[in-house]
């Protein structure tokens, strides 16, 4: 995990879990974040374009990804992608 230090209250983060043969990530969603810390207009068209799935109930609502039988190039990528997600989170 992936976490900010400061706003306490509700930090951005982007998190990570790989299985067998899975690698999963999820990058915090508007529901636990301060609406100062959510991302704007802008924000919500550019995170899914760098590969992101939208919130939904079903990843807690936070935004997500999985790569299934991660290759090298998939970890360099959901690396890249939460560099990106929380710079657009904020």
């Amino acid at each position: 995990m992936i976490s900010e230090k400061h706003p306490a209250a509700s930090p951005r983060f982007a998190q990570f879990c790989k299985l067998d043969e899975l690698l999963a990530a999820e990058l915090t969603g508007d529901a636990y974040l301060e609406p100062e810390s959510r991302p704007d207009t802008a924000g919500w068209r550019a995170i899914p374009r760098t590969g992101w799935h939208l919130p939904d109930p079903g990843h807690v609502d936070n935004w997500w990804v999985e790569f299934k039988r991660p290759a090298l190039q998939d970890y360099r990528r959901v690396a890249a992608m939460a560099v990106a997600g929380l710079r657009e989170t904020g």
